[in-house]
């Protein structure tokens, strides 16, 4: 988490070569003791959730539990219309520039492009402009939840992490990154996240995923569960070479 600070320090912030950013304090006032956390396990309910995931998701709920925070299920505001409207956005505005970033990129690379491009395909200026409203009101829906629980946990994915393969059809496509919906749609919103860790599972490094209106997120867990530490064994390669990405998400 220090690490993660140290990178936010320098990264944060204004800069005059984007006139977005505004100059607002790094870091907010602190929560009122106890935070309420909001916990949800099968983000939309597809039960898909590997008993592992759910496992470090218990885990880490308990730890906030133990240290005095209420916690609670949820469910995450309006899910879909984010999954729906960060797909139809982004896809329409990386369209734009395909044909010049296409050059750039290894024929892997740009299947993975292409194939989510067939799940989420250009809209028009009418539709486009008609999810830009639709965004305001997620994020609406998301900042009226964060008012009665200011931290959300979930998982970074559903499943653990796949094989590093190149998927060769929608359909691979989608098991991939379908796990993957909470991250996706706290991007689309536009809340600060952070994974950090849980513990092992299978001799393999977990997280949770912290995401909230809080500005420094992902001080909760880290602080009961501890550091992973790689280990070697006989010339091995480190055990946390492949991280199952289950997080906590605010």
């Amino acid at each position: 988490m220090a690490d993660l600070r140290a990178a936010y320090e320098v990264l944060a912030g204004t800069d005059p070569q984007d006139p977005r950013a505004v100059p607002a304090p790094l870091y907010g006032p602190r929560p009122e003791a106890p935070v309420r956390v909001g916990v949800v396990t099968d983000p939309g309910g597809r039960g898909d959730v590997h008993p592992d995931v759910r496992a470090a998701i218990e885990a880490a709920a308990a730890a906030l539990e133990d240290a005095g925070h209420p916690v609670k299920e949820v469910e995450v505001p309006r899910l879909q219309d984010a999954l729906d409207g960060y797909g139809a956005l982004l896809r329409t505005e990386f369209s734009l520039a395909w044909p010049m970033l296409r050059r750039l990129l290894t024929d892997d690379s740009a299947r993975r492009i292409e194939l989510d491009t067939q799940r989420h395909p250009a809209v028009g200026l009418e539709e486009y402009l008609r999810q830009t409203g639709v965004r305001l009101g997620v994020q609406r829906a998301w900042a009226r939840f964060f008012e009665h629980c200011p931290l959300l946990l979930g998982p970074v994915s559903t499943q653990p992490a796949p094989e590093p393969v190149i998927p060769r059809t929608p359909e691979e496509h989608d098991a991939t990154m379908t796990p993957m919906r909470l991250p996706t749609a706290t991007t689309y919103v536009g809340v600060p996240a952070v994974a950090v860790p849980t513990g092992l599972a299978a001799g393999l490094p977990q997280g949770t995923r912290e995401g909230s209106l809080l500005k420094r997120p992902g001080q909760g867990i880290g602080a009961f569960t501890g550091p992973l530490v790689p280990s070697r064994q006989c010339g091995e390669v480190p055990r946390c070479a492949r991280p199952v990405p289950v997080g906590l998400r605010e």
